[in-house]
């Protein structure tokens, strides 16, 4: 039947090429002819088809499908936290943990959290077989903060299905949370560029880096640099022994945990401030005070004084009293070299009421940079006069005669002026006094009359 279907259909193929080329069917009596022979060939197709399809009903086999199952097992699961030292360290052991029982990490994330603390969170999955052995070999990882397990049986590990039953268990690992150290050094050192080169050789190799720098001169010559330092908190510790070695240590503040700090955060930057500082010198200063005889000639001769170039006159400032002697104040900025020859010749312009010197006479014993100024007040008196001369006394007098009137002058204003004030008063009190006296000596009228009639009656 297969092969006369078969021959039947190249039949079919060719009466239909016959019919779509019409090549020689140009009469419609041939065309009929050729569709005719088509559905004849169509039909025995069919029918020989159809043969085919009851042979082969006929012939097929029945299947009867069998279901076996093993009873329901319970298959445990777990949950796991462990704080950890380095989670880097804890991850790898972890792995060739699971690899020793034939386990496999399905998934695993790490992130960072505050202060560098990272989080590793890991879903695994091990054989029924092995799960106990994986729990204790978690719990070897660290110090296990929460545990959580549902369904297990360790008996049920024994069974010889327990190889093929996969459980799963969700880790996380965490580092701990550790307070970032942090602060200021500061050392004595005897030259601070020489330092400053000597630190970035101390700070090779050790991941800390210089973040910025400054350098600023002091007043007596000596110099300071502040420099912040990006330090990794793992080495936070090592750093600071590195830099305490450049010289005598002044100062230390630091903050935070120093000690050996492990896991993410030992990679997190962290801000000390070195502070390297030359030896402080002393900057010599006082003032003096002079009495002189003749304020213009001390003055002429402190100018003299003033044209040595190792004395500079930085402010002066003078004025007369009222008595006519002179005081004058002048700000010396003397060379430290040369402090104690200058002091010297001041004392010789007159007296001296008052001397208040620092840095001077210390020999050497003194942290004076010699080419450092050295700033002295100075003020010259004249002393009072016992009497002020004629000229003066005349002028006192009149003054005094003038302020004298001018006193009067207001005194006798200021009355005038009270008067003008109070006469409206006094006429008004006056035309009250005067209503009173009239109202008494009224009342005083009736009550006689009243009198004189009450005699008259009586009579």
């Amino acid at each position: 039947l297969e092969a006369r279907i078969q021959g039947l259909k190249i039949t079919e193929k060719r009466l239909q090429k016959l019919i779509e080329e019409k090549s020689f069917l140009d009469e419609v009596k041939a065309l009929l002819e050729v569709e005719r022979e088509m559905n004849r060939v169509r039909t025995e197709i069919e029918q020989f088809e159809g043969q085919l399809r009851v042979l082969a009903d006929r012939v097929s086999l029945s299947t009867i499908s069998v279901l076996l199952e093993e009873p329901a097992r319970i298959v445990p699961q777990a949950q796991f936290s462990v704080q950890v030292e380095s989670l880097e360290q804890a991850g790898e052991v972890l792995s060739s943990l699971v690899q020793a029982v034939d386990g496999q990490v399905l998934s695993g994330k790490v992130t960072r959290q505050d202060r560098g603390a990272l989080h590793g969170a890991y879903q695994l999955t091990v054989s029924l077989a092995k799960f106990g052995e994986s729990i204790e070999n978690i719990k070897a990882l660290g110090r296990v903060t929460n545990r959580k397990l549902d369904n297990w049986q360790s008996s049920e590990a024994n069974k010889l299905w327990a190889k093929d039953v996969q459980c799963s268990i969700s880790l996380l690992l965490y580092e701990r949370t550790v307070q970032m150290p942090q602060g200021q050094i500061t050392i004595e050192v005897s030259d601070t560029q020489v330092a400053l080169k000597a630190l970035e050789e101390k700070l090779a190799g050790s991941g800390a880096s210089v973040g910025s720098s400054q350098t600023q001169r002091r007043e007596d010559g000596t110099t300071i640099a502040n420099v912040m330092v990006q330090v990794p908190a793992g080495a936070f510790s090592d750093v600071v022994h590195r830099c305490v070695s450049l010289g005598r240590l002044t100062q230390r503040k630091v903050e935070g945990e120093i000690g050996l700090i492990g896991g993410g955060a030992a990679e997190t930057l962290c801000d000390l401030q070195v502070v390297l500082a030359e030896r402080a010198k002393q900057v010599p200063s006082g003032s003096m005070q002079i009495e002189v005889g003749a304020f213009t000639t001390a003055r002429e001769r402190l100018g003299n004084l003033v044209d040595d170039d190792r004395v500079q006159l930085l402010g002066s400032s003078s004025h007369q009293g009222r008595d006519g002697s002179w005081t004058g104040d002048f700000r010396l900025g003397i060379q430290a070299d040369a402090l104690e020859d200058v002091i010297a010749r001041l004392e010789e312009l007159g007296r001296v009421e008052g001397r208040e010197l620092t840095g001077v006479g210390l020999g050497k014993l003194s942290r004076v940079d010699p080419q450092t100024l050295g700033v002295v007040q100075l003020r010259l008196r004249e002393p009072a006069p016992i009497s002020p001369s004629r000229d003066q006394s005349s002028g006192t007098i009149r003054a005094r005669l003038r302020d004298g009137l001018e006193g009067l002058y207001e005194t006798l204003g200021f009355m005038l002026y009270g008067l003008l004030v109070m006469i409206p008063w006094l006429l008004l009190g006056l035309f009250v006094v005067w209503l009173l006296v009239r109202f008494i000596d009224s009342g005083k009228s009736k009550l006689q009359s009243a009198g004189s009639k009450g005699e008259t009656d009586k009579n």
